[in-house]
């Protein structure tokens, strides 16, 4: 795709922007039970800063959000990838399994996943704002899979999540964090799966250098995601541990000139550090 259509596919989605203007706590202390599917702000909680300050527009504005939580603008937002990059995570989750999440997302990924597991696996997910978790909680409500959404920051690590998951996932995440959450959210990611597990990252990564799409991304990235700096310059898991991250053995693949990268860690059982 040339970066013209790029171009023009960006500028719908500004254009459509501007025309619109109980924490629960069953596996480990944390409870996923589907609820709650209307938005509960409980007591004492506060948006994180970096949310408001630069995420407002996508995630929070209730308005906003019922305006972007649409298929047709996932895809837009991803440059037609949409399909392409949710088949790679659910092609290397087996059926009847338990999958963490962390984040929740816009479109037809959580159905999709919810549907994949099927009534014999459990899918929990986190998200740090209310209004998500209760989207979510909608979306996974219609499937028979167990488990649900809980308002849970991802960099907390609640303590007793170690090897208990099949597979532990976030898709378009760390580009979105601080670099401290970063940190924090890949350790718990990589404590929190089973041995012969795998963690799975769905994320950007930096174009190839011969590509157009790499300065175009550059300033979208500075503009409109200025977080994503902190993943470019490294491998991701490199943010992890380096105890924690030589128990996996990783892979990699690239779709869109670069610009997406499927990363899996395969945690090993007998490990040498």
């Amino acid at each position: 795709m040339s970066l013209f259509k790029f171009a023009n596919q960006f500028n719908r989605i500004t254009r459509v922007m501007k025309n619109t203007n109980t924490i629960t706590r069953s596996v480990s202390n944390l409870i996923y039970d589907k609820k709650p599917t209307e938005i509960v702000t409980p007591q004492g909680y506060e948006v994180p800063k970096y949310m408001k300050d630069i995420y407002d527009i996508w995630y929070i504005n209730p308005k906003r959000v019922k305006l972007l939580d649409r298929q047709i603008v996932v895809q837009s937002i991803l440059f037609g990838y949409f399909g392409t990059l949710c088949k790679m995570l659910i092609n290397e989750v087996t059926p009847g399994s338990n999958l963490l999440q962390l984040g929740s997302t816009y479109g037809k990924l959580t159905p999709l996943v919810a549907q994949h597991l099927g009534p014999h696996g459990e899918y929990h997910v986190e998200d740090i704002l209310p209004i998500q978790v209760a989207s979510c909680n909608r979306k996974m409500s219609q499937y028979p899979v167990k488990g649900g959404c809980i308002l849970h920051n991802a960099a907390e690590d609640p303590g007793d999540q170690e090897n208990m998951f099949d597979y532990v996932t976030s898709y378009m995440l760390f580009h979105e964090i601080p670099d401290d959450y970063k940190v924090n959210t890949m350790n718990r990611m990589l404590k929190a799966c089973k041995p012969g597990g795998k963690v799975i990252f769905i994320e950007y990564h930096l174009p190839y250098k011969w590509s157009p799409l790499r300065p175009w991304m550059k300033f979208i990235w500075r503009w409109l995601e200025p977080l994503a700096f902190g993943i470019l310059d490294k491998e991701l898991y490199e943010l992890g541990d380096p105890l924690l991250h030589k128990q996996f053995k990783w892979r990699k693949e690239l779709k869109c000139n670069g610009l997406y990268q499927k990363l899996v860690g395969e945690k090993m059982f007998e490990t040498k550090i």
